[in-house]
């Protein structure tokens, strides 16, 4: 189970057949808090933080910005680091 602060809800599926953890952020690519997403994406691609970028996966939806994780140290980390946006674990 996660370690985070906010509510997490059970998955009802293993997301592409691959991903465990599925974390939603406010906004999108176009509407964000600029200052916010250049920090998670700076964060994203740093080699400590995530070891394989492409090993994860990113899905943009209308109104939010979906990640997909496949272990759950990363997920928790990107989760307790972005609480402030995160809206749905």
């Amino acid at each position: 189970m996660l370690k985070v602060n906010l509510e997490v809800q059970p998955i009802p599926k293993i997301y592409y057949n691959n991903y465990a953890f599925k974390v939603v952020v406010k906004g999108n690519q176009w509407d964000h808090d600029a200052v916010r997403f250049e920090e998670l994406f700076k964060w994203l691609h740093d080699e400590k933080n995530l070891p394989n970028l492409w090993s994860d996966y990113t899905s943009v939806q209308r109104n939010e910005l979906s990640f997909y994780f496949r272990k759950l140290d990363i997920a928790e980390k990107f989760v307790n680091e972005f609480e402030d946006i995160v809206t749905k674990v």
